[in-house]
């Protein structure tokens, strides 16, 4: 990963030239709005634990300024590359949105790419994608795609209907 955290029209066309065709092509929501600079965008990781310090890690090493959202855990929080540490709100999902967009109003984060830690916080970015699409760059796909990985009864059924073999559990 680099800094920059988009691709421009042009670069998007190279890209889906070079893989043969557009079925490859770039998500819009991945490549966030033409208009957001990616030379001043940063990511918002949600979440403190071990997973977020993960994230906040490699993004840090490659000069992305990186603001965590900590809940109960803070060690993701207390990394060096942490720029910013500010609460996660433990509150229904419409609050917690609610929240992200008052951020991204009061402190100018239009652009930065966010990064949920968490089963809970994921399906709550997926689940707002249309809302929070238009403020941040989003790293995983609308609920209508997520869900399939997030419920494993879902899961289970699409691979029965594909006919893919796979181990059972509860």
């Amino acid at each position: 990963m680099t800094a920059s955290l988009s691709l421009n029209g042009n670069q998007q066309r190279a890209v889906e030239d070079r893989a043969g065709s557009s079925t490859n092509r770039v998500p819009d929501w991945l490549l966030g709005r033409p208009e957001w600079d990616a030379a001043t965008a940063g990511a918002l990781v949600i979440g403190g634990d071990y997973r977020a310090l993960g994230t906040v890690r490699s993004l840090g090493r490659h000069k992305i300024p990186v603001w965590v959202l900590v809940d109960d855990h803070l060690l993701a929080g207390l990394s060096r590359y942490t720029k910013r540490r500010l609460p996660w709100p433990q509150t229904d999902e419409a609050k917690q949105v609610e929240y992200l967009l008052q951020l991204s109003e009061t402190h100018n984060l239009r652009g930065w790419a966010l990064f949920p830690s968490s089963d809970e916080t994921a399906a709550t970015v997926s689940r707002y994608h249309r809302v929070l699409r238009d403020r941040f760059r989003l790293t995983l796909p609308p609920w209508n795609v997520l869900k399939w990985a997030y419920d494993k009864r879902l899961t289970y059924r699409l691979a029965f209907v594909r006919r893919i073999s796979c181990p059972w559990s509860s």
